[in-house]
């Protein structure tokens, strides 16, 4: 009796796991298929798309409903799934982040910036992975750079008040945030 109500409790605990399983999996491959890199955002999927083939790569540039540019994504292809060459997102009409893709994968120096066009932060990308960060304080002064080991563990960093004398990283989030 016993080993029948355990087969009982186990089996249906487990078809009940199964069953979770295989509607987890059917929602993300249903998203996963979906996605185009860019259209899963809600709000780039109210902007308005202009596809332009530039040499090889074929250029998404997505409007807000004003018409002003507000992202311009590079793809390898005409289907728009492997992002390669030149990324930049705008806002108010300015240069926010710029960066590069190859493979789908963010390479190379990645900059932020200030409202005010100033440089606010340098990140450098190996396929996807941070090598080294830099960050800036709004006068253009360097505040921290760190360095990252391959395996994404913070290797080395230094951290400099508005000054440039050497600070704490708790005092450098606090100033920039």
């Amino acid at each position: 009796m016993y080993k029948a109500l355990f087969f009982l409790l186990f089996g249906c605990g487990s078809i009940a796991f199964a069953q979770q399983v295989d509607n987890y999996r059917q929602d993300t491959t249903t998203l996963y298929q979906r996605a185009k890199g860019f259209s899963n955002d809600p709000v780039r999927a109210k902007w308005r798309q202009e596809v332009r083939k530039e040499g090889d790569l074929f250029v998404l540039n997505l409007f807000d409903r004003k018409d002003v540019l507000q992202e311009r994504i590079s793809f390898a292809d005409k289907n728009l799934l492997e992002r390669k060459g030149p990324y930049v997102l705008y806002q108010n009409a300015i240069i926010k982040e710029e960066g590069h893709y190859d493979k789908g994968y963010k390479v190379g120096e990645w900059k932020r910036y200030y409202p005010s066009k100033k440089l606010s932060e340098i990140i450098s990308y190996t396929w996807d992975k941070i090598s080294s960060r830099k960050l800036f304080y709004k006068d253009g002064k360097l505040a921290l750079d760190e360095v990252y080991s391959r395996s994404g563990n913070l290797e080395s960093g230094k951290y400099y008040d508005e000054q440039g004398k050497p600070a704490g990283l708790d005092y450098v989030m606090k100033v920039l945030n």
